[in-house]
């Protein structure tokens, strides 16, 4: 399916660094005296990749109940987030698979897009502006890298993304070659950084024609300086089924430095 398989896999391809829908690491800034492509094109993708809402290097994980709706059947659990975004989901009550599986993967979406990691590398000294500039999403901005990689950059709003889900020369497999994401609407901060809520992924085949959609709602928590995963539904559209799932996380608790500090040391 669309919601697990392929992007278990694209997650897989991608790595730690520029994923889906804002999934793109903090960088350090381009070094002096070091020419740059397209300088306006740089500037237009670093504010937006600056302007993003994510957690801090002192992240301490949180803990909530959580509330799974798939399909109408309604599961019950706990689920821990750790600092360094290793989710742990408690056993449902009652169990489900599916529902599980579901959550599992849309919640370290929401998760993972929070993380901001700083890279050694800046990866858009090579990104250029392509076409005009008056496109209602925004100019284009596209990369030379292995995913044909390209963006739509509206003010501090990355709006679309555009990718390959596996490099060029890859192995060749079943299901969508590529991902186009559509941000509909977007939050801000107390302190002005963006949070998407609305969007949209189209996975296109190797002709470039639909073969599948996600329409993505979610809502965020301020607790503390932190914005934590609040609520998350999916509309998922493949194959001609329909599938629906909603999920819900409530009493939020920060973690305690106890806590963290000893995941820390388990870790290494």
């Amino acid at each position: 399916m669309l919601a697990s398989d392929v992007r278990a896999e694209f997650l897989r391809a991608v790595g730690a660094a520029l994923l889906i829908l804002f999934g793109i690491g903090a960088m350090m800034p381009a070094a002096a005296g070091e020419a740059l492509a397209d300088p306006e094109a740089y500037r237009l993708m670093t504010q937006a990749v600056d302007a993003r809402a994510v957690w801090d290097e002192e992240f301490p994980g949180f803990t909530a109940d959580i509330q799974i709706n798939y399909e109408g059947q309604v599961h019950r659990g706990e689920v821990q987030v750790l600092p360094n975004g290793e989710i742990r989901l408690s056993d449902l009550s009652p169990p489900s698979i599916q529902g599980r599986s579901w959550a599992q993967g849309w919640l370290g979406e929401m998760v993972f897009h929070r993380m901001g990691a700083q890279g050694p590398d800046d990866p858009y000294r090579d990104i250029r502006m392509v076409g005009g500039e008056n496109h209602p999403l925004g100019p284009m901005l596209a990369m030379n890298d292995p995913f044909n990689s390209s963006f739509r950059i509206d003010g501090k709003v990355i709006r679309q993304v555009n990718r390959d889900l596996q490099m060029e020369g890859a192995k060749e497999h079943d299901g969508p070659e590529r991902v186009r994401i559509n941000v509909l609407d977007t939050d801000f901060t107390s302190g002005g950084k963006v949070l998407p809520t609305h969007f949209v992924i189209n996975y296109l085949d190797d002709e470039d024609q639909l073969v599948g959609v996600e329409a993505v709602s979610s809502r965020f928590r301020r607790l503390g300086q932190y914005e934590l995963p609040q609520w998350r539904r999916v509309i998922t559209l493949e194959d001609g089924k329909m599938t629906t799932a909603v999920m819900t996380l409530s009493n939020h608790r920060l973690r305690k430095v106890t806590e963290t500090v000893s995941d820390r040391r388990a870790s290494r």
